[in-house]
């Protein structure tokens, strides 16, 4: 595939041809502007955060057509992280970990700082054999959350 998808200020979905460096696709999918990157899911779904509070997962190809939105009830700076079977993990500036499963929040862990960065799932299982998702947060602080083991 020779497309890229862009995001902007705006609330737009841009789809950019990298070899001709042109859009064939810009939709306006919110009113706020999106500064967190898009993830791909297994099954050629995007997932954006935006300054609106709300998760949405969209169509790779028809960005107009939207599978699920989230109320994460807190502005998502940060690119969500795909985890498996089609999960999705998003931080909010209100300090919020989502776990996002079939467009429904399954799981929701406080942390004590707002979260701008990108949150990061190690690659594998902990000692014990559960799922570590690391992420850094304005309490200076690196944070180590084990997700649930029946919900990963």
């Amino acid at each position: 595939d020779n497309r890229v998808v862009i995001c902007d200020i705006a609330g737009f979905f841009h789809n950019l041809c990298v070899q001709t460096l042109k859009f064939s696709q810009c939709t306006k999918v919110t009113t706020k502007p999106i500064f967190s990157g898009p993830i791909l899911l297994q099954d050629d779904h995007i997932v954006i955060g935006c300054h609106d509070g709300v998760l949405r997962c969209i169509d790779k190809v028809e960005f107009s057509k939207t599978y699920w939105e989230v109320d994460a009830k807190a502005v998502v700076y940060a690119k969500s992280t795909a985890i498996n079977n089609n999960q999705v993990v998003a931080c909010t500036t209100a300090g919020d970990i989502l776990k996002i499963k079939d467009g429904k929040c399954v799981w929701r862990y406080m942390i004590g700082g707002e979260i701008w960065s990108d949150a990061v799932m190690y690659d594998g299982k902990s000692a014990d054999g559960k799922c570590v998702l690391a992420v850094g947060a304005r309490d200076s602080r690196m944070h180590l959350i084990y997700l649930p083991e029946d919900e990963t």
